[in-house]
């Protein structure tokens, strides 16, 4: 993901510590899902609410 956010704005960098929390603070607020893999750890964009 770090890598496709460098491709898409060259002219920021993020360390790898921000993206992570980053996902962290969006899987908080439930805007994405958070899921373990073994020592892995996988991110899924939640679908909005049709309300």
């Amino acid at each position: 993901m770090r890598d496709e956010l460098l491709e898409k704005h060259p002219h920021r960098t993020p360390t790898p510590q921000v993206v992570r929390n980053i996902l962290e603070s969006l899987a908080a607020k439930g805007r994405i899902r958070r899921h373990k893999q073994k020592r892995s750890v996988l991110y899924t964009l939640m679908e909005p609410d049709a309300d």
